[in-house]
């Protein structure tokens, strides 16, 4: 499997999802922006692709996917302090995959870098706080039979 496909795939998942909350003008701009951004991803443009990335961060209410994708741009291009910071402001967004950081092949040459198991453990906070959330709502939901 390429390593570009699983930062694609989200990228045309979240082009095609509802809409986000705001103007309309406001979602058509993130659908570019996400298409834009995916092509400069596979094209290997980096540079347009942290531009780009930049931006959806600045917009983006799904903050948290957006700091990761360029967390994963970063590193891609060889700006690990970069890379690192990004990882860390999709944690403190509300990341919550810990599975897609520590298998994402973007994010090999970053896995030794200062701050990165500090940005993974917080991610995994995150997954914990998620489960515990839903745990917490299935135990308040009425079951029917």
């Amino acid at each position: 499997m390429s390593r570009f496909l699983p930062v694609v795939l989200v990228c045309i998942v979240l082009a095609v999802a509802g809409s986000p909350p705001g103007s309309a003008e406001t979602a058509a701009e993130l659908r570019g922006l996400r298409g834009e951004f995916a092509a400069a991803y596979a094209a290997e443009d980096w540079p347009q692709a942290i531009a780009l990335g930049t931006r959806l961060a600045e917009v983006d209410p799904r903050g948290d996917l957006s700091a990761f994708n360029l967390a994963c741009v970063h590193s891609l291009a060889g700006d690990h302090e970069a890379a690192v910071r990004w990882l860390r402001a999709s944690a403190e967004a509300g990341f919550a995959r810990p599975r897609i950081v520590t298998a994402d092949a973007d994010l090999d040459a970053i896995r030794h870098e200062p701050g990165y198991a500090e940005a993974v453990a917080l991610i995994e906070h995150n997954r914990m706080r998620e489960f515990d959330a839903f745990k917490a709502a299935f135990e308040q939901a009425s079951i029917r039979v």
